[in-house]
């Protein structure tokens, strides 16, 4: 996959899909102001985890962040004593962004990522 910047025709990110039904295009996320790109970085084979690698402002030189695939879960016998829940990795499936606020500017208002 190429990532073209529109104004200058210049490709700015490459990134190889090995498994093209896997990886498809549902694997990049932009926010509405193109500010943030997401990208689910498949596992390297079906027992790791994935993650997802955050971009700020088109550079796509170093991810801004990235979050690895692991899950908060609480057993009945840890929810009755109050402790906190254990994390275990998993697998992210996809992910969205989604404005906090809608009403104000994508770009001056913080956004949720989802994943699933």
């Amino acid at each position: 996959m190429f990532i073209i910047c529109t104004k200058t025709g210049k490709t700015v990110a490459k990134f190889e899909w090995k498994k093209s039904p896997k990886e498809s295009i549902k694997s990049i996320r932009f926010s509405a102001d193109e500010k943030y790109c997401l990208r689910l970085i498949p596992a390297i084979n079906s027992k790791d985890v994935n993650s997802i690698e955050i971009y700020k402002d088109g550079n796509f030189s170093t991810p801004f962040s990235i979050i690895p695939a692991k899950f908060g879960t609480k057993s009945a016998q840890n929810a009755k004593k109050g402790q906190p829940p254990i994390y275990i990795d998993g697998r992210f499936d996809g992910m969205d962004l989604c404005c906090l606020n809608p009403n104000v500017e994508p770009d001056k208002s913080p956004f949720y990522l989802f994943a699933w």
